[in-house]
């Protein structure tokens, strides 16, 4: 399996892997969130009604202008909630996004240099032989530039996963938009400029990835294939 098989491979297989995956939230997931304000303002209709039917002891007064604050109330909590939800979900196909990558790249490995590892596959634990062996047959990933800008990816992937730590410490510094409070963040009482913590990405608090930069890590990807594919052909 020469270079220009592992070009067509990389452009064939992994890439239309990738646009999968967009296209899954862009086009199909984050759509159906798309008339939250309409779902909320049901809800504090369908409430308000609710409320209103309840029946009422004979010492007590309904006073309507209380009930209709319960249900805005309740509105506001679902609104809140699911518009977390939709950042978790950016979140989660973030994380989808790096493994799926690291996937492939062993994928790559594995077939691509079976005959010379005696036909064993190596999985995630097997990381600096698989560096080790690309760069010895192709180039450095760790000075190939379109590795490195996955370094992003792999912060955010390993702050939704694990929350505050080292690689939520690091994202801070290179990205610390992501870490500021949102319009309809719970945290609304937190100044513009404080960043928080990362205690709940994966319910879509505290860490908010805008679309359009999934959607560039999405790029960023390809782009690895792309490059590698034309680095294989000079080697």
């Amino acid at each position: 399996m020469g270079p220009e098989y592992w070009r067509f491979y990389f452009h064939d297989i992994f890439i239309p892997q990738i646009n999968a995956l967009r296209s899954s939230l862009v086009e199909r997931t984050l759509p159906s969130f798309d008339k939250l304000d309409e779902e909320a303002n049901r809800i504090a209709s369908d409430e308000y009604e609710r409320l209103g039917s309840m029946p009422a002891d004979e010492d007590s007064m309904t006073d309507m202008a209380d009930l209709a604050e319960a249900a805005q109330e309740k509105a506001i909590n679902y609104y809140i909630m699911m518009f977390q939800m939709k950042q978790g979900l950016v979140g989660l196909f973030a994380v989808g996004l790096y493994h799926l990558f690291e996937q492939q790249l062993f994928n790559f490995y594995n077939i691509a240099f079976r005959d010379r590892n005696d036909g064993l596959i190596i999985g995630s634990d097997g990381w600096k032989e698989l560096k080790s062996k690309i760069q010895a047959e192709i180039i450095d990933l760790d000075v190939f530039e379109p590795y490195i800008k996955l370094e992003l990816l792999r912060l955010i992937c390993n702050v939704i996963k694990h929350a505050e730590g080292k690689a939520a410490d690091k994202l801070k510094k290179l990205k610390p938009e992501y870490f500021m409070p949102g319009k309809y963040d719970i945290n609304l009482y937190v100044p513009d400029d404080v960043v928080i913590p990362a205690e709940l990405p994966l319910a879509g608090n505290d860490l908010t990835i805008p679309v359009d930069d999934f959607t560039q890590y999405c790029e960023d990807v390809k782009s690895f294939w792309e490059m590698l594919g034309e680095e294989m052909l000079k080697s």
